[in-house]
């Protein structure tokens, strides 16, 4: 299965990061966590970089069921312009 990465940035106060076999929805796509790494960001200090795995569900309608000792994180895009800090709502 084709894999896929991309930067998950999580609100300063959520201290409890994806791992693997942790699952990813979005609005059109469902995937499962194989890598985590942290990412040194002067722009946001709580930014991941995950690799991924698409699941074959049709959307995120589908929830995975991460089983247990797992999450289901979720993802959206910012607006155009939009930054970190103005998407999780934090005083600059």
């Amino acid at each position: 299965m084709k894999r896929r990465s991309m930067t998950l940035d999580l609100a300063l106060d959520n201290e409890d990061p994806p791992a693997r076999g942790d699952y990813l929805t979005t609005y059109s796509a469902a995937y499962r966590i194989v890598d985590v790494r942290p990412v040194e960001s002067r722009v946001w200090p709580n930014r991941w970089r995950l690799d991924l795995e698409r699941l074959p569900t049709g959307n995120n309608l589908d929830q995975p069921d991460p089983g247990p000792g797992h999450r289901c994180h979720r993802s959206s895009r910012y607006r155009p312009g939009e930054t970190p800090s103005q998407f999780f709502g934090v005083d600059p």
